[in-house]
């Protein structure tokens, strides 16, 4: 059985499907990818290393904004949907129905309202959908 989640990153809204067992733990999958991300004996590919103030990653000219920094504050990570998706398919649905991208919404701003009509369109309750958040 199957279950839908959404996972917000930004601006961007994704309506993910897998395995209605990891569907209702994934805030707990977050937990676990943030941990694994940041862990920096990972050479996952991820890292950026900052040859530039880090404070750039707030400057939309900069080509590290949006970049999250580790907890020195000295190398950050770049990631999106692909990647989280990417890691929980590899590491909790190997022998499941991978997760997979359902709708997709890019929007300029977080308006509550916009939110709603996006739900409403693909005919789902926010009350029964599991939201997590980058």
């Amino acid at each position: 059985m199957t279950r839908k989640f959404i996972v917000e990153i930004e601006y961007d809204r994704y309506l993910v499907e897998c395995d209605a067992l990891i569907a209702d733990k994934i805030s707990d999958c977050q937990s676990q990818f943030r941990k694994w991300l940041y862990d920096k004996t990972n050479n996952h590919g991820y890292w950026v290393a900052f040859t530039e103030n880090p404070a750039d990653v707030n400057n939309p000219q900069s080509p590290y904004y949006g970049t999250e920094l580790d907890p020195d504050g000295k190398d950050g990570v770049v990631y999106g949907i692909d990647e989280f998706l990417q890691w929980l398919n590899e590491n909790h649905l190997r022998d499941r129905e991978r997760a997979r991208i359902v709708a997709s919404e890019q929007t300029g701003l977080h308006h509550l309202d916009e939110f709603n009509s996006w739900l409403k369109e693909l005919n789902i309750s926010q009350n029964g959908v599991p939201i997590i958040y980058f």
